[in-house]
């Protein structure tokens, strides 16, 4: 079942990717961009997914287990698109220069130091949410499961979330500087929020039910 599940998210990808590659194909003429672009929304797209099975559980009265299967595929194919997108943004600013990318002299003798600008900020978040995904992809394995203990894979595995936040972080402020088509921002907000009030939602019921009730007067 787990590889029908792989094989089906191989293709929907590859559409996704391919679609959206021609949409912004003829954006910027830069080969990378469009591959850049595109991967990283999809990668999005089956973050949000993993993301949302816990609470359309909560909310459908089922329960939430440790481990979920579909989670854990639907997250390895966002890391694995997440790192493929990694490969080609490098690409697409600063001529390609790695260390342009974080790293900036303030005049021609200047020493080399830390980027604080817009561009700097945005940077680090995506090298700190590529660090967690690669390592969150490491886990995701049922070797994994059993080294680290349900408790402690659990531990490691709400990082995802830490991800997710830091990936929208680095991509939305990215999207208004390249100056992106105000409907892929929207649709993206939109969808991000989304996924944030179905998570509130489900973490609400979830207490709801885990309090006690009240002895009755």
């Amino acid at each position: 079942r787990r590889i029908v599940t792989h094989l089906a998210c191989a293709v929907i990808s590859a559409l996704c990717v391919a679609g959206l590659h021609r949409l912004f194909a003829d954006v910027r003429p830069m080969w990378a961009f469009a591959w850049s672009v595109a991967t990283a929304q999809v990668s999005l797209l089956w973050f949000l997914a993993a993301t949302l099975i816990g609470p359309a559980r909560v909310l459908g009265g089922r329960s939430v287990p440790i481990h979920i299967d579909l989670r854990r595929d639907f997250g390895i194919w966002a890391g694995l698109l997440a790192l493929v997108h990694v490969g080609f943004g490098l690409q697409v600013h600063v001529g390609g220069n790695m260390v342009g990318y974080f790293l900036l002299r303030a005049a021609p003798s200047a020493p080399l130091l830390p980027r604080h600008d817009l561009f700097g900020v945005v940077s680090y978040l995506g090298l700190f949410a590529t660090l967690i995904i690669a390592m969150l992809l490491a886990i995701s394995s049922d070797a994994a499961f059993a080294r680290l203990g349900a408790t402690r894979w659990k531990r490691l595995q709400r990082l995802s979330y830490v991800a997710l936040g830091t990936t929208v972080l680095h991509g939305v402020p990215l999207q208004v500087m390249e100056k992106r088509q105000a409907g892929i921002i929207a649709a993206t907000a939109l969808a991000v929020f989304a996924t944030a009030l179905l998570q509130v939602l489900g973490w609400r019921r979830r207490r709801r039910e885990a309090a006690p009730e009240l002895p009755s007067a």
